[in-house]
Order: C-alpha cells, then structure tokens, then sequence
C-alpha cells in the first residue's frame, strides 16, 4: 500500500505545478547524433523497426465522473483499493488512476481493458456501495479516444 506517494501514482499533484512547467526542452537538433547512435547500434544487433512488437489493439475504457465534496482523500484511496481488487479479481483490467479538483467537490476514475462491458461488470457493485458515488456517470467507452467511438452513457443509482 503506498502512503505519501499515492497522489502522485494516482496522476494529480494537489497544490503542485501544472504538468509540464518548469520543464526544459532540449532542442532536436542535440538528440540527432544520439538518435544515428541507438539506431546503429540496433542494427548492428540484428533489430530493425519491422522486428518492433506491434501495438496491441486500442483498450477500451470506463470512465467515472463523480461529486466527491471533501479534501480529505482517504475514501476516495478506499474506493480506488475495492475498485482495484474488484477488476484483479474479474481479469477484466486495469485501473489507471483518478483526477480529484483541488478543492475537492469531484473527480474522475480511470480504468481500462480489452472489454468495456466486462469492466463495468466487475466494477459495478463497488462503485454502487461507495457513498460518493450516488449520481456519478459512468462512460463506457469501445475503442481510442477519437471521435466516432462507440460509447454508452449511465448513472449510478443506488
């Protein structure tokens, strides 16, 4: 279980500056010769671009968007460890994270798979329990993120 670092694991840095400042940008003319280098060196092994695994095919996705109303984050950890051990236990995938308003009033799970259905299966019952969950809406999406996916749009009821 991790403590202190979990909202960095979780994607948002409460407090913390935007993702991306203060960051320096090497300018592409520095990474060419180093560029050359990889690529020599992998051709001189035997691997080619062609020899690269293949990307497995787009996940699916459900996606929860929730009123939290608090700063305090410990029920919202709670319910990410039940969401997590409700997916480990159906096979059905992954959860990736959430985003939480620094102000604490709503957020947003992140959970991925092959099969949006089954995902939503698993995860159903808990989010169903988890107080904070009355009226949250739940995407089901089937596909990348790109317009033209198919998606299915529910609220959780409890």
């Amino acid at each position: 279980m991790l403590t202190a670092a979990r909202p960095l694991a979780c994607g948002v840095i409460v407090g913390g500056p935007a993702f991306g400042q203060n960051r320096r940008r090497t300018p592409p003319s520095r990474w060419q010769p180093m560029k050359k280098l990889i690529l020599s060196l992998a051709a001189a092994l035997g691997i080619s671009p062609a020899a690269q695994p293949t990307p497995s095919p787009a996940e699916q996705a459900v996606i929860v968007q929730f009123r939290y109303g608090s700063t305090n984050l410990d029920a919202l950890f709670s319910a990410e460890d039940r969401l997590e051990a409700a997916i480990a236990a159906a096979k059905a995938g992954e959860f990736d994270g959430h985003e939480i308003a620094m102000d604490g009033s709503d957020g947003t799970f992140y959970m991925y798979g092959p099969d949006a259905d089954q995902l939503y299966r698993a995860v159903e019952p808990v989010l169903k329990a988890i107080p904070f969950m009355t009226g949250a809406v739940v995407t089901r999406r089937y596909g990348p993120p790109q317009d033209g996916v198919k998606t299915v749009v529910t609220t959780i009821d409890r």
